[in-house]
């Protein structure tokens, strides 16, 4: 059998600013980097079984990946000395970053995706106090006509969809609404994500018909689908 690496994702640091309650670190009491040693070796794995022909895609996550910006520079650096054709992600929470990280990240061209939750109503019920300095961010990276990833709760479910028209209308292309997957999703609040996401589904033919872009994961696939005929 010969199995391929298609990605990589890397856990950089379980560190983090903040303490969302939806977390799926939230409550571990160690906190931890990952080594340089390991760094490497994520870089050999890429090189011995990594898919060949195309930028190969290696995600940072965390904590909060850009709290340790120098390790995420050590290991693109590493790569371009091993001139390695790569593509780079960061996930992160969007509010941390200063004009040198923001300067690496558009000089390097690296996908910054910055979750948030969407309105300001949704994001301080989840987040207090970030959603000013959110938007400060986007500014900072240059990333306002980027995609959103909106983390979605129980809690903040009722807003997603203004979220998500807000977010558009602020220069975003789209928006991705992430359920909590360790919430307790009653069927009440269950029904309001399904009603939420149709809501969503509008808003993509409106956007579609003005000839404009919007994606949002799961409703852009459904709709390739549509146009490819093929089941999702």
């Amino acid at each position: 059998m010969n199995l391929r690496l298609s990605s990589l994702d890397i856990e950089i640091t379980t560190f983090c600013n903040l303490s969302c309650s939806y977390c799926y670190l939230f409550g571990r009491k160690e906190r931890e980097d990952i080594s340089d040693e390991n760094l490497l070796k994520a870089l050999d794995l890429v090189d011995k079984f990594g898919v060949k022909g195309k930028p190969f895609p290696i995600r940072f996550y965390g904590g909060e990946p850009i709290l340790r910006f120098e390790k995420i520079k050590f290991i693109i650096e590493e790569a371009k000395k091993r001139k390695m054709n790569t593509r780079w992600v960061i996930f992160s929470n969007g509010v941390v970053g200063n004009k040198d990280s923001a300067d690496y990240c558009i000089a390097n061209h690296i996908q910054l995706v910055r979750g948030c939750n969407g309105t300001r109503e949704a994001q301080e019920a989840e987040r207090p106090n970030t959603y000013d300095r959110y938007n400060e961010m986007s500014k900072l990276f240059h990333d306002e006509r980027g995609h959103r990833r909106m983390t979605t709760t129980p809690k903040n479910v009722k807003y997603m969809a203004q979220g998500a028209r807000e977010l558009v209308e602020a220069g975003s292309f789209g928006a991705t609404p992430m359920p909590d997957y360790y919430a307790d999703w009653t069927p009440e609040a269950t029904q309001m994500y399904i009603d939420q996401n149709k809501e969503i589904g509008k808003l993509f033919v409106e956007i579609f018909k003005l000839g404009k872009p919007f994606y949002s994961f799961f409703i852009s696939k459904a709709a390739a689908c549509i146009f490819t005929k093929k089941k999702s």
